[in-house]
């Protein structure tokens, strides 16, 4: 058997009549073979292998044979070689004759079949492999692409492709040029270029030759209009889909806030208003959008400053890598990258180190510079035997490292070149080889892309020609880049991998910089120290209410009106519980709640103070006590609802009117929240009215106590009122000023101190005007508990007559003249009593002039004494009462002398067989060991002092001693 060309079929010579062979053939000319052969009655055997077509139309030896199966049925022929089904009167040299003439004709017919439909295709690979820091990756691109004849033949078995590389020079003019020089050489298709700046003018050129044109990296969206690039398609996703991708990763690692950075050519623009639309609809805001013009822009110290104060540490770089090396080093100069900061680019990152300079000293620091940067990346490779047969064939021919894999953007390149042969065999199949050859045909992107599976994986397409894919998220460190986030198609974000940041570690820096919080929350210690000291002082307060509720019929607690200690007991408790609504982010009940439950707690305080000191005031001021019906408790408890009833209708106005919500602000350090009102002057008219309302009424409290405070009430009550109004308006000055005058840095700072202020405030009054009832009332049980005084022989008054042969008891001790009639005393007025009206003393005290004896006594004007033994001295001749310890103090006094004209007593104290000194900067109990001494003491002191009016605020006792006299007896509303 002789080997023929293609031009010629294969012919058994010892079997002319059977046909051994024949070329390849494209599949709609087979049926015009078989119709031929069948015709003319040949038969053909079943096959043998043949080679295909090479470049230049003839038999190539080093490409793979195929085996081509007849699609002819077998005809029998005759036991002896069979073949042609002729007469057989036929001579068998006339057959053997018609046979090649026949086998010439089909031969002929075969050869001007191949030569139009074997076609070589050429696509030109325009790549900026001569630019400096992009040339070496592009290099190893194109050399990528060129592996894909390899698998042109399983897509195409007929056509040949070759992929002619062409210099693009990195810039628009140089491409274009390159775009004309495939056109020169006969190209078909062009893949290319690197940047969507450069591919743009490009697509506009070829679209007049009608050049298909596919690119691996140019993503921008300009790109899609299809009216302007009808032969333009992608296999790498666009800037859309990336601007949204970028979004769904920033929202999946909880940062809220970012800024933007990006170049003002398509591709930067592109991405980032696709990121700033999908940013804002995931709730994400963008606080500085940053705008530069790139390889021009050289001085970034606006943008970055810009950056700088925005209030967010994460930076989303829209650029080449050639600007983000500038942008690195004036970020780190600025304190913008470190720790705290997060830079976010898309895949042009890729690049990056690639891009660096070579100048020693600086590439390390570069390097250094983009640790911790994160960039997407669409999937550069999939598990497939099309990827596994690129890598062998690569790293078969230039080594395993770099790994195809590894290289940016070529494993997208190269399915770009298998689309483009995808492609073309899809327009030879519907137009020809010639047609697609001369650019004779009509033929819309739809009709040249088709669904394929690459190496980098399924390939689908949009209607513009833009890839349908997921993306990763690569991290880079040390200049190393990892695969630590993938993003799926429904965006769903799943870590693959443990990204480290510029600190190093995997801890995902915040998206703001450390703010400090400007408000109060429960997690802070100083709150919940806070939050526990006002929880044991309501504890506190309740237990002493409920105490004094035991105890509501002792005299004192009667005299002072427990309704009254009731009421300012709950307001002190309503005021610590208005601090708890203040604390954590503020709601719209805690806008209005906060204000409205302490003005209602100071004004239980502030008007229970009032009208007791009105009716102190009241009664000093009227003779006619029968007369005074408006301060009983029940009038007086009508004008306290009364005040509360005006400050509530002042919130309800506010509330309707002019409501409050809850508003965060925030600046670069702080955050803080406040409560704002839609309508600001209503919100102001209200704030003010209700505060001066207050004022008010403290200064009528300040007021009332200061004309009652020489008043001797019981326990001094008028005196402490006054103490407590001072203190409040004070505190209240100093609250105030923290709470209007606003301080941003000092904003905590100020709460705390308010917070200290109001518990300290609300303590005193507390204090002031129940808590020393309630601790004198528990301390009664220690002052019982002491031994009578009885027990010591020492008193006087048991020991001296009261009075002997005309001599006082002063004589007898003193040696001094006696004074006739005895003590000699002034009538005792009583305030609001008739003038003249006397109190006579017993006749066993009249004609005394010195009583002494030594009892157990308690200076009670000041907290935490205790009980001493001292010698008491009533010299009245003189206008003495005089107090001598048993040992001089710590400061070397050795007693007190006090003046009987400014002395008042109370003749029934809390504590039993007593009576309390009243002296103004000071008091004292003095212990007698039973009433009747006791007795003997009140009938002396009562005609040279005052007595105090026990019932001056609140009602008196119906138990007082033999010569006392009530001058409030006929009050009314008394001892209620």
């Amino acid at each position: 058997m002789e080997s023929l060309d293609l031009a010629s079929l294969s012919i058994n010579d010892q079997d002319p009549t059977r046909i051994i062979s024949f070329g390849a053939l494209v599949r709609y000319n087979r049926q015009r073979l078989l119709k031929l052969v069948r015709g003319n009655k040949l038969d053909v055997h079943a096959a043998v292998n043949v080679h295909p077509l090479g470049r230049f139309g003839r038999l190539d030896p080093s490409c793979p044979q195929f085996e081509l199966i007849s699609m002819i049925d077998h005809v029998p022929r005759a036991r002896r070689g069979g073949g042609l089904s002729v007469p057989t009167t036929t001579p068998r040299v006339v057959r053997v004759v018609g046979l090649r003439v026949l086998l010439a004709v089909l031969v002929s017919i075969l050869a001007v079949m191949m030569s139009v439909h074997a076609a070589n295709f050429k696509i030109g690979v325009i790549l900026p492999t001569s630019d400096p820091s992009m040339g070496a990756i592009m290099t190893n691109v194109s050399r990528a692409i060129q592996l894909a004849t390899a698998a042109a033949p399983s897509i195409d078995s007929v056509n040949t492709y070759t992929f002619v590389p062409i210099d693009s020079g990195f810039a628009r003019n140089t491409a274009v040029d390159a775009l004309f020089a495939a056109v020169d050489l006969g190209a078909t298709a062009i893949i290319g270029e690197y940047a969507s700046s450069i591919s743009t003018p490009m697509a506009l050129v070829g679209h007049r030759w009608k050049l298909w044109h596919c690119s691996g990296s140019s993503t921008s969206s300009e790109l899609s209009k299809k009216n302007l690039f009808p032969y333009f398609y992608r296999t790498m996703e666009d800037d859309p889909q990336q601007g949204k991708a970028m979004a769904y990763f920033v929202k999946s690692m909880g940062w809220t806030v970012v800024n933007s950075l990006a170049g003002s050519d398509s591709y930067g623009n592109s991405i980032s208003q696709s990121f700033m639309s999908n940013a804002a609809a995931q709730g994400i805001s963008v606080l500085s959008n940053q705008v530069f013009t790139p390889g021009t822009t050289t001085d970034f110290t606006l943008h970055l400053s810009a950056i700088a104060v925005s209030g967010s540490n994460v930076i989303v770089l829209t650029s080449y890598p050639e600007d983000a090396v500038l942008i690195f080093r004036q970020a780190k100069a600025m304190g913008l990258i470190g720790p705290n900061w997060v830079w976010i680019s898309p895949e042009s990152m890729a690049l990056y180190e690639a891009s660096l300079p070579s100048t020693p000293g600086t590439t390390h620091e570069d390097v250094v510079n983009a640790n911790g940067m994160l960039y997407t990346y669409p999937v550069a490779s999939a598990d497939n035997d099309r990827f596994r047969a690129l890598r062998a064939a690569y790293s078969g021919l230039y080594g395993p490292t770099p790994d195809v894999a590894e290289v940016p953007y070529a494993t997208a390149f190269y399915d770009c070149a298998l689309a483009t042969i995808y492609g073309i065999k899809r327009l030879v199949d519907q137009f020809g080889a010639t047609a697609v050859l001369n650019r004779n045909y009509n033929a819309t992107l739809n009709d040249f892309l088709t669904p394929f599976t690459g190496v980098s994986g399924e390939i689908t397409y949009d209607a513009n020609g833009n890839r349908q894919g997921v993306f990763g998220v690569y991290n880079v460190y040390d200049g190393q880049t990892s695969l630590v986030y993938e993003i799926g198609a429904d965006r769903s974000v799943t870590r693959v991998g443990t990204p480290k940041f510029f600190s190093g570690t995997s801890t995902v820096p915040p998206d703001r910089p450390p703010q400090t919080l400007l408000y109060p929350r429960w997690s802070d210690v100083a709150v919940q120290a806070l939050a526990a000291i006002r929880g044991i002082l309501i504890l506190l307060f309740v237990v002493t209410l409920a105490y004094l509720a035991s105890k509501r019929d002792q005299p004192i607690v009667k005299n002072l009106s427990f309704p009254f200690l009731a009421s300012i007991t709950i307001g002190c408790i309503l005021v610590l519980v208005s601090e708890f609504l203040v604390i954590d982010v503020p709601t719209r009940f805690s806008c209005h709640g906060g204000p409205w439950i302490f003005a209602i707690g100071f004004e239980l305080v502030m008007a229970s103070a009032a009208v007791k000191t009105y009716r102190v005031w009241k009664i000093f001021e009227n003779r006619s006590l029968a007369k005074l019906k408006s301060i009983s408790n029940h009038a007086l408890f009508t004008k306290v609802g009364l005040v509360l009833l005006s400050q509530s209708i002042v919130f309800i106005i506010w509330i309707a009117a002019f409501p409050s919500s809850p508003q965060r602000f925030e600046t670069i350090l702080y955050v803080y929240y406040e409560c704002v009102a839609g309508h600001a002057t209503g919100y102001v008219a209200m704030s003010a009215i209700s505060l001066v309302y207050n004022i008010f009424l403290l200064l009528v409290v300040c007021f009332f106590a200061y004309k009652t405070r020489n008043v001797m009430t019981g326990f001094k009550e008028t005196v402490y009122v006054l103490y407590m109004a001072q203190n409040v308006f004070l505190s209240g000055i100093l609250v105030l000023a923290f709470s209007y005058i606003r301080i941003l840095d000092f904003a905590l700072g100020a709460f705390f101190i308010r917070q200290l202020l109001v518990i300290y405030a609300v303590f005193f009054a507390f204090m002031a005007m129940v808590g020393r009832l309630a601790w004198a009332l528990w301390r009664q049980s220690a002052a019982a508990n002491l031994p009578p005084s009885a027990s010591d022989a020492s008193s006087i008054i048991k020991t001296l007559p009261v009075a002997t042969s005309g001599r006082t008891a002063a004589s007898a001790v003193a040696g001094s003249s006696p004074t006739p009639g005895g003590i000699k005393r002034s009538a005792s007025v009583s305030p609001g009593a008739e003038p003249g009206t006397s109190l006579s003393p017993t006749g066993a005290s009249a004609s005394a002039t010195h009583l002494a004896g030594r009892y157990p006594v308690k200076n009670t004007s000041k907290y935490l004494t205790t009980w001493k033994r001292t010698q008491v001295h009533l010299h009245a001749h003189e206008g003495y009462l005089v107090l001598v310890p048993d040992s001089a103090d710590n400061k070397g006094k050795a007693g007190r002398v006090l003046k009987l004209g400014h002395l008042q007593f109370e003749p029934e104290p809390i504590a039993p067989n007593c009576i309390e000194l009243l002296y103004p900067g000071a008091s004292y109990l003095v212990q007698y060991e039973s009433p009747e001494a006791r007795a003997v003491w009140v009938n002396a002191l009562t005609g040279v002092a005052k007595v105090s009016e026990r019932r001056s605020t609140g009602g008196t006792s119906a138990n007082a001693p033999v010569g006392t006299s009530s001058q409030l007896a006929s009050m009314p509303g008394a001892a209620k």
